[in-house]
């Protein structure tokens, strides 16, 4: 259950002299309303960024889609071939008159999965968060980008899986949804003039104890938002959003960067930027460097950065930006090119971004998709298989 928070701005206004309306209601009597008729007045979308906000199915997905995701893992581990694929659970092959509805299962988690909610219960604004490197890991793992339906994958370099040489994550590691830091754009929020995005969605650092929930790779949880760290990586931005996530026991006692400091019992500022700065130096490559000398930022300050990824990756799927390198296949896209809302043009100022509001959310664990690799046992050929011995004990 859910309810959508609008924004209505008033448009042609009525005669001054209607005060009121009323409403029969049969035998009971008539109610009489005294909120004037502005709220009624209809608006339409005025250019194609609007229409796409505003589309009846709510941005493609409802915004608890989440909680029908599952994982499904192909190749062996710690190859190149492996990958990490998302798939909508909700559908059931046994009331779709489909003939393949595994076409129809797959999800990108970088297109299809909602920016964030605001919690009805605490009215807090949480963004959705996928967990791609599990606290304590060393292999490299990021979105696939380049790839259709953008499934996770150990980053490659000379074409050699990637791992962490400065030591084990001190924290888990992923990225918001529906972002983009467009490498075609310098940020508002960057004290330089010279830099730009990293072609990548926006990289979040939760800090949650892994002693008291462990973040497994491909986790989607809602977080909220603490800070942001501006790391300057090899001459463009490369936001580091902190937060934590939104069912932490106490996390309404933690608001800020000083209060996790505090209330978890570790310096979490200096952890982070003492990563950051040096995890490439092991690889010959000298400390990173960062925006405002290294301070970490307000949450609100966050939130805007959030934002403003947001409205790039907005024009980056409805075609107001072009990038040969980055794969879009997604239900988003398809939906968008379905209803004719994708353009050439250069599109105009984008509106004010409107959150769903969720109602008593609860955060579920992700489910693993059995695959045949997964259930291969090795044998000898003279001997039965599993399913062979099966079906001769239940003959006897």
């Amino acid at each position: 259950m859910y309810r959508h928070s609008r924004r209505f701005i008033s448009g042609t206004r009525l005669p001054e002299d209607i005060k009121s309306f009323t409403l029969s209601r049969g035998s009971i009597g008539r109610k009489v309303f005294n909120k004037g008729w502005s709220h009624l007045e209809p608006r339409y979308p005025i250019n194609i960024q609007e229409r796409f906000h505003r589309a009846p199915v709510e941005r493609v997905f409802h915004p608890n889609i989440v909680e029908n995701v599952g994982l499904k893992e192909s190749g062996p581990k710690d190859s190149l071939e492996w990958r990490m694929a998302f798939e909508t659970m909700a559908l059931d092959a046994s009331k779709i008159n489909l003939t393949n509805i595994s076409e129809y299962k797959q999800l990108s988690p970088w297109h299809d999965i909602p920016l964030g909610f605001i919690c009805s219960n605490t009215n807090n604004l949480l963004f959705n968060y996928i967990n791609e490197i599990p606290h304590g890991d060393r292999a490299k793992m990021e979105c696939a980008t380049d790839e259709d339906w953008n499934p996770i994958k150990q980053d490659v370099k000379k074409g050699a899986l990637r791992y962490f040489k400065y030591g084990d994550l001190p924290f888990n590691y992923g990225f918001i949804p529906q972002t983009w830091e467009d490498p075609d754009h310098c940020s508002a929020f960057i004290d330089k003039d010279d830099l730009f995005g990293d072609n990548d969605p926006v990289d979040v650092v939760e800090i949650s104890d892994p002693s008291e929930f462990v973040m497994e790779r491909g986790l989607i949880t809602p977080i909220k938002v603490l800070g942001v760290l501006g790391l300057i990586d090899e001459g463009e931005t490369d936001w580091k959003i902190i937060g934590l996530r939104a069912n932490h026991p106490e996390i309404h006692n933690i608001n800020t960067i000083q209060d996790a400091n505090n209330i978890l019992g570790r310096n979490v500022d200096e952890i982070v930027i003492d990563w950051f700065e040096n995890y490439k130096v092991p690889d010959g490559k000298p400390v990173n460097e960062f925006s405002h000398n290294k301070e970490i930022r307000s949450s609100d300050i966050a939130v805007e950065i959030i934002e403003e990824c947001h409205r790039q990756w907005y024009n980056l799927m409805l075609g107001g930006v072009k990038n040969e390198k980055l794969n879009l296949t997604s239900v988003t896209q398809k939906y968008l090119i379905a209803q004719g809302l994708t353009t050439k043009n250069k599109l105009d100022a984008l509106p004010n971004i409107e959150y769903p509001r969720l109602v008593n959310w609860q955060p579920k664990p992700m489910q693993k998709i059995q695959t045949v690799d997964h259930m291969q046992e090795e044998y000898e050929p003279t001997e039965r298989s599993p399913d062979q011995e099966r079906k001769r004990t239940n003959a006897k």
